[in-house]
């Protein structure tokens, strides 16, 4: 999709056209292709950075329930 102009407020628009496609492969790099990038694997973790990534997670979720009680007391005094 191209970017907007700084002065020009037209919504983004799909690249569709064989002119669209023809401006982006002059204006991109060959390396900014993403077909041209190889997709690298997944890392592994260590076991201390996977039980922060846990300890987060269970964070994340007390902290919802919290927030969702605290929202409800103030709806139902």
């Amino acid at each position: 999709m191209r970017e907007e102009k700084r002065g020009n407020k037209l919504p983004l628009q799909p690249v569709t056209t064989e002119q669209d496609l023809t401006w982006v492969r002059e204006v991109l790099e060959p390396d900014q292709f993403a077909e041209s990038k190889a997709p690298l694997g997944r890392r592994r973790l260590g076991p201390g950075l996977l039980v922060l990534l846990w300890v987060l997670r269970i964070y994340v979720l007390v902290m919802t329930v919290l927030i969702a009680y605290q929202v409800w007391q103030a709806l139902h005094p």
